[in-house]
């Protein structure tokens, strides 16, 4: 995507300051399995504030000629679209480390629509599909 495509599109950021209180409450219960709400609920908010130098951060001054820099701490959660790479990037290490240095082919499954919701439940059932 170019950089003027981007920019054309409001971050995801934006989009969850502006409408997640009202989706918390109205749309996502129904989304979400109940023993999984309040960790989904925990990491969105999380995310939404990373960065924040409110929260903590580094000062780094040059003692030369005394410039400082201030570095904002991260969420450190998977579902930030800053620091979720972090854990993308080491799952991806782990993943090469583990094939093996043969011939393979990557396969793509895709689950019929009928059969989604029930999965998503149940998703354990996802590891005897495969």
């Amino acid at each position: 995507m170019s950089k003027n495509k981007s920019k054309n599109h409001p971050k995801i950021k934006t989009i969850l300051n502006d409408h997640w209180e009202e989706f918390k409450i109205k749309y996502l219960p129904d989304k979400v399995p109940a023993d999984m709400l309040d960790h989904v609920v925990d990491q969105v908010e999380k995310s939404m504030d990373c960065g924040n130098p409110e929260n903590g951060y580094a000062k780094y001054k040059c003692l030369d000629c005394g410039e400082e820099h201030i570095v904002s701490f991260s969420c450190k959660s998977r579902f930030c679209s800053r620091c979720g790479k972090v854990y993308v990037d080491k799952w991806v290490d782990k993943q090469v480390d583990m094939i093996l240095d043969v011939s393979h082919r990557h396969m793509v499954f895709t689950v019929p629509e009928e059969l989604r919701g029930y999965i998503y439940w149940n998703r354990d059932i996802i590891k005897d599909l495969s």
